[in-house]
C-alpha cells in the first residue's frame, strides 16, 4: 500500500488533540515535580540560601517570587499553550509539505500484515 495524501485538517485535528494531552501532562508534571521538591525542603532551603547571599531586600523578595508555585504553574500553563499552537501548526504545515513532496517523488510505501 502506498500513503499518497495526507489530509491537513485531520492531521491538524489529530495534532491538536495529541498536544492538548501533552499539555495536560506538562502542567501535571511540573506540579508534582515543585510539590515533591517543595516537600523535601529544596525550595525552603534555596530562599534561604538567596536570603543570606543576597541583604538587599528588593533583590531577595524579587529572587524569592521566582520560587512561588503559582508563578512556576502560570509558566507551565503558557509553554503548554505555546506548545499546541505550535506543535498544531506545525503538524498542518507538515501535512501541506507532504502532500507537496508526494506530487514530485512518489508516497511513502507501506507493508500491512494481519496477524
Amino acid at each position: 500500500m502506498m500513503v499518497k495524501t495526507v489530509n491537513p485538517w485531520s492531521l491538524a485535528k489529530l495534532a491538536f488533540l495529541l498536544s492538548i494531552a501533552a499539555g495536560i501532562m506538562f502542567v501535571i508534571g511540573v506540579s508534582v515535580v515543585w510539590t515533591v521538591l517543595n516537600s523535601m525542603g529544596v525550595i525552603g532551603d534555596v530562599k534561604v540560601q538567596i536570603a543570606e547571599l543576597f541583604s538587599s531586600e528588593t533583590t531577595e523578595l524579587s529572587l524569592l517570587q521566582v520560587f512561588d508555585f503559582n508563578r512556576w504553574l502560570s509558566a507551565s500553563i503558557l509553554v503548554a499553550v505555546l506548545n499546541v499552537a505550535a506543535w498544531t501548526a506545525l503538524a498542518t504545515v507538515g501535512a501541506f509539505l507532504y502532500n507537496l513532496v508526494v506530487r514530485l517523488v512518489g508516497g511513502i510505501y507501506v507493508t500491512l500484515s494481519d496477524d
